[in-house]
């Protein structure tokens, strides 16, 4: 039929064949000889259906089974017309519209996530690199005393030559040059550390958003863009940062078996927010130990705080992190007040004394995402 009406498309041919994914794909596939009188009943009765809409117009928007949709009613009297029919009463240009509409914003997040990811592991390698190149000159000074005593041996001679003393002087210099780096060479290692955490925090936070809402996972790809425009130092995305900057930040909140509150830092600046900006005497950070993450933040400061409570948290901050694909991850709780901020470093960037470890299982979270009742938006 394709070859002998060109209207035909391949999406007709498989609603024409049946609609039904198994059943059009085999029958395209059957030679026309092995088709046999079922089957040419089949296709007749249902190439009826499809003049019929022509010739009355019936152009609506139907799901398709075979393919993603269809654009023609088919008869109440149709054997696939039932299940349909209510969805069918859409217009067609609104129901196309919804439907690309998704399309394209699942294809702007997914580019809008490449590209971003690109920036963010171009410059994860770059601070690795440099730290590397750091880490091989601070190697270097374990050679300062071995200069230091070729220095003494050329001076402990009979008579040196004015020569051998000018070397011994550039020994001398060189291993006082390589003693005082150690002084330079450690913070640059620290700040490359610090950096490096940061970047892979979002790349951990760009891997773990919002699933199912796709304008809630492009707001989230937004946030993290401009979170990391500091990072990343572009001149551009910093000034996006600052026009966005009075935006409040929208942590994911959730409720404790208990009741009480649970907010979750799904970028830089969410966990800025609530572990400092909106945290209160008596409230618990958790954070998966030694591990690229999400802030949690339990609001103890609303009531009494049970273990339940507590194991919620910490499998929360186990399953936002780098380690969720574990079994048990050690997750630390820490009041917020006994936090602190470390100057100079990306929003969220914390540092704590202390603190106790529980252990969690990020497979418990899965649950919890889908059990525990969001708090409503204000």
């Amino acid at each position: 039929m394709q070859n002998a009406y060109q209207g035909i498309s391949p999406a007709l041919a498989h609603q024409l064949a049946g609609d039904e994914p198994n059943q059009s794909s085999e029958l395209l596939a059957t030679p026309v000889q092995g088709l046999n009188t079922e089957q040419w009943q089949m296709l007749w009765q249902r190439w009826q259906f499809w003049l019929t809409a022509l010739e009355e117009r019936r152009f609506r928007f139907s799901p398709g089974r075979s393919c993603a949709y269809r654009c023609w009613q088919e008869p109440n009297n149709s054997p696939d017309s039932g299940s349909d029919q209510p969805r069918a009463a859409l217009a067609l240009n609104q129901a196309l519209a919804h439907y690309h509409r998704d399309h394209l914003l699942k294809r702007q997040l997914q580019l809008k996530q490449h590209s971003l990811r690109q920036k963010l592991e171009q410059r994860l390698r770059r601070e690795c690199e440099q730290m590397q190149q750091q880490q091989e000159l601070l190697l270097q000074v374990d050679s300062s005393e071995e200069l230091q005593q070729q220095a003494d041996a050329l001076l402990c001679l009979t008579k040196p030559s004015r020569e051998q003393v000018g070397e011994a002087q550039a020994l001398y210099k060189r291993a006082r040059k390589l003693r005082r780096s150690v002084q330079a060479i450690t913070p640059r290692l620290q700040q490359h550390q610090q950096r490096i955490d940061q970047l892979e925090a979002s790349l951990i936070y760009l891997e773990q958003g919002p699933e199912n809402d796709l304008v809630a996972a492009l707001n989230h790809l937004q946030g993290l863009e401009d979170d990391s425009s500091t990072l990343l130092e572009t001149k551009a995305e910093s000034s996006r940062k600052r026009s966005r900057s009075t935006d409040v930040p929208q942590p994911l909140e959730l409720s404790a078996p208990s009741g009480m509150k649970l907010q979750i830092g799904r970028n830089h600046r969410q966990n800025e927010w609530i572990s400092f900006r909106q945290s209160r005497r008596g409230d618990l950070w958790f954070h998966a130990q030694e591990c690229p993450g999400s802030h949690v933040v339990l609001k103890g400061s609303e009531g009494v705080v049970g273990d339940g409570d507590l194991q919620t948290a910490a499998a929360l901050a186990a399953h936002f992190s780098r380690a969720r694909g574990n079994n048990r991850v050690a997750v630390v709780m820490v009041p917020c007040d006994e936090l602190q901020r470390i100057p100079g470093t990306v929003a969220g960037t914390v540092r704590h004394r202390g603190g106790e470890v529980l252990w969690a299982e990020p497979s418990r979270a899965v649950a919890l995402l889908t059990s525990l009742k969001r708090e409503p938006e204000p």
